[in-house]
This record gives C-alpha cells, structure tokens and sequence, in this order.
C-alpha cells in the first residue's frame, strides 16, 4: 500500500508538471501570436501610410511637370494677350478674357490642394477627398495642425483614415435630401488634439459602421478610443472626452428617450388574506395608464384641468410639486419658452397597508407581563421603490427635415426619488367586537367535542375509503393482465 501511494503522488506530480509547461507554453503562443498580429497592423498601416505619401508626391511629381510642359504654351498665350490690349477691340477683349480663363482653368488643374502643416494629416485627406469626389462626396475641411503636433505619425495615420473611412461609407449609401457632404475640424488646444467629424447617414443604417473589404471596417471607434486613450484622452458614451466631465462612474446606464415612445403604468391589488388566496384571485389589475416619455405643458394645460389634484394625477407629478411646477410653467411662457417633461425609465412601485395595534389591558401573571391589544385605525402603510442615483442629460437630439442637430447639455447630477403613494386599496381597519370573539370561542368547542364524539365513525370510515381506494388502484393495475390471461384462454379453448 505504501508502495502504491508512493507512485500515485509521483504520478499526480509528473502530471501536474506537464500541464504547467503545457500552460507556459500555450500562454507563450497566445502572447507571441498577439504580438505578431500588433505588429502586422502596425506594418500594415505604415504600408498603407507610405503608399498614400508615394501616391501624394507622385501627384506632386506630376503637377509640377505639367506646370513645367504648360510654361511655354502659357508664354505664348501671353504674348497674344499683349497684343490684343494694345490693339484696344472689343474682339481682342473678348479673346482675352476666355484666354484668361483658359489659364485659370489650367493652373486650378494642376494644383495640388494643401489642407494643413502636418505632413500625415495633409496626406490622408488629400486621398480621402478624392475618393469623396469619385462618389460625389465633398470634404470641407478646418484643419489646423502643424508639423509636430505631439502624436505618432503611425497613430495619426489610423485615426483619419477610420475616421474619414467610415464617413464616406455612411454617405455613400445615403439617400436623404440633404447635401453629401463631410464635416472635418482638427485643432490643438491645452496640449491635447481635437478631432470633429459631422456627416449625414439614413436611419436604416443607424450610424453604425459599414463592413466590406479587408475587414478593418466596423472597429474604427475602438481604435480610435484606444489611440485616445494612448494619449491620455477617453471618449464618453463613445462621443464626448472625459475630460469635458468632473467625473465619471466606472459603471453607469444609458438611457435614449426617443419622441414617439411610450411608457405603460398598472395597478396591481395583490390579495393579503388567506380566504382570498383560496378562493378569490390573488392578483387583480385595477387600472392601466399610458403617456409619452417627452410631453409638451403649456399654461393653458394648467388651466384646463379640474384642479391641481387632476392635473398632477394626468401628468403623474406629485402634488407636492405642483406649485413649483406650475410657477416654473408660467415663467417660460413669458419668456417664450416651451416646457417638456422628460419620462426616462419605468420602475416597480409596492405599497403595503400596515395595520396597528396598541396595549389595551395588561396585568401580571406570575412574573409575566400579560394584556389585550386592540386594532387602532391608522393610514400608515410600507413603501418600496427605486431610486436613480447621479441622473445626468448629457445631450439632446433634434430632427428637423432630415437635419440632425445634437447639442450638448451641461448640468449636474442629481438623485430622483419619487414620493411615496398608499395602496391603491386599502381596508378598515377596526378589531372583532365582544360578541365575534365570544362566537368564534363557541364554534371552537363545538368542533372539537363533535371531533371527539364521532372520531371512531371518522376513522374507521377513513380506513374503508382507503381500502376501497387501494383495491382500486390494485384493480387498475391488474386489468390489463386479466385481459390478455382471457384472451389466451379463449383461443386454448378454441383450439381445444
């Protein structure tokens, strides 16, 4: 046995090392294969970075050979301009001027259009844009960023070329009525680089990337957050810096509100008694209301109403609120000004009664404290709800004739508890009289001297029904038996 066990260990141990250098070197491959693939993005990039440089000084090479051929034909077609002025005709003037614009044509041809200092950026929209063109997209660019703006030439390349990418995408499967046009602004400022991108795109798409060629489509965002963050920048909700907020939760939720959503309330009575839950319903749905998450209220909406209870109760506001709310209203309305509630989550809402009781009567028995307790009528009930913590508007969202305009909200965050409310129904609350108690005593004994009179007939006809249920049972099982044990006696005896 010693033996044995001797060899078992060893076994365990010989096993146990095997899978550590297993461990080591899958841990190993995974690590150099995220590398190798870092590294081939990487070189992909600066490939894709040379090639767009090659192809920009190669446009440049060629402009200025152009510009180079076109020096004599534009020498000549001076010499010709002189001599019309100064034969003073309105033919001549006429010649001239198309002369002129021939030149201006030929020279706006081979121009090459610079968009900033910085080499890399120049590069990539100088290639972005055209692509635009070829699609009928037009780039209207406000970058100013000099040579050396404190970010990698390999990072900046990633980030325009996403960015420009996935903007051309979205506006070449755009069918609306607005111009196709791209919206790019780049600046520094407190040592960071900002970088704005506007464009339009159709709803069926949703905004959200394209995906077709090598794949690199579709993950922009995340390389551009990963670059941001590189560089000690961080987006919010995927669209705003971090640094725009005094702080951030680690976790949080987001909530979009659109215009046309609606949010359903009901009232839910949950039965409390044992004689309801045995034989009533135990839920009963009392009453459903349905409103819009944004609503419009006006001063005349104020007037119209019953009163200040109607009102609240149609637009679910506590009472408690409606002077403020109200005097809120009527100033907007001086100045103008339209007022919306906001309706951004639906929660569970549970109100229970709570039933009271007082000492009546008391006395000492035995070194015990003893006494009746009557029922005291009371409107106090428990309450559960939730509560939303560091609520926060970051943006709103308008659409106009197929124009989207989003304009950032600047507030602090607040904490939203709602008041609390009764049970929607309640009982009265008022104890048994002398007389009830004194009845229930009575039945009580009745039933337990007819339960000791007649618990011998009680037992033995409980005793027959079970052995009458048994034989039932044993029947049941048995008659599938005799039926097959008669049929094959019938054909013995049909063969007999």
């Amino acid at each position: 046995i010693v033996d044995y066990q001797r060899a078992l260990r060893s076994d365990l141990l010989l096993f146990v090392f095997i899978f550590l250098i297993l461990d080591i070197i899958i841990y190993t491959t995974l690590k150099r294969n995220a590398e190798m693939q870092k590294k081939e993005l990487y070189y992909k990039t600066l490939e894709n970075q040379y090639k767009l440089e090659v192809d920009y000084y190669k446009k440049m090479q060629k402009s200025i050979n152009e510009t180079t051929k076109m020096r004599h034909d534009i020498n000549n077609i001076l010499q010709v301009i002189k001599i019309e002025l100064a034969n003073n005709s309105a033919e001549g003037r006429q010649k001239v001027s198309e002369f002129t614009d021939e030149i201006e044509k030929i020279m706006e041809k081979s121009k090459i259009r610079r968009f900033c200092e910085n080499r890399i950026i120049n590069t990539v929209l100088y290639d972005k844009s055209e692509r635009a063109a070829a699609l009928g997209i037009e780039l209207d660019d406000n970058v100013f960023v000099g040579e050396r703006c404190g970010v990698d030439d390999f990072d900046l390349c990633r980030v325009f070329i996403n960015i420009l990418d996935n903007a051309t995408n979205a506006l070449s499967d755009y069918s609306g009525d607005e111009k196709r046009i791209i919206h790019i602004s780049c600046r520094e400022a407190d040592g960071f680089l900002y970088i704005q991108c506007q464009n339009s795109y159709s709803e069926k798409d949703g905004g959200s990337q394209k995906k077709n060629g090598s794949g690199e489509h579709g993950c922009g965002l995340q390389i551009i957050e990963e670059t941001a963050k590189k560089y000690g920048g961080e987006l919010v909700n995927d669209r705003y810096s971090r640094d725009l907020f005094s702080a951030v939760d680690e976790r949080f939720t987001e909530v979009n509100i659109t215009s046309n959503q609606e949010y359903k309330l009901q009232d839910m009575t949950v039965s409390d008694t044992a004689w309801k839950r045995l034989f009533g319903t135990t839920v009963r749905h009392e009453n459903s209301y349905t409103f819009s998450a944004i609503q419009k209220v006006t001063v005349s909406d104020l007037n119209l109403a019953a009163d200040r209870t109607a009102f609240c109760n149609s637009y679910f506001i506590a009472e408690s609120d409606y002077d403020e709310f109200s005097q809120y209203v009527t100033e907007a309305a001086a100045k103008r000004e339209t007022v919306y509630l906001f309706r951004y989550n639906q929660t569970e809402y549970v109100s229970n009664e709570a039933t009271e009781y007082e000492r009546d009567k008391q006395w000492y028995l035995f070194g015990g404290n003893y006494g009746s307790y009557k029922y005291v009528d009371t409107n106090a009930y428990f309450a559960q709800m939730w509560v939303q913590l560091d609520f926060d508007i970051i943006d709103l969202t308008f659409t106009k004739d197929n124009a989207v305009t989003v304009i950032p909200v600047v507030m602090s965050p607040m904490d939203i508890a709602a008041d609390g409310d009764h049970p929607a129904s309640t009982q009265p609350e008022k104890g048994l009289s002398w007389w009830q108690i004194l009845l229930i005593a009575l039945a009580a004994v009745v039933v337990i001297i007819l339960f000791i009179k007649l618990a011998p007939s009680i037992l033995t006809l409980a005793v027959t029904l079970f052995l009458w249920l048994c034989k039932a049972v044993w029947w049941l099982i048995c008659a599938p038996y005799k039926f097959v044990r008669w049929i094959v006696e019938k054909i013995k005896e049909k063969r007999g």
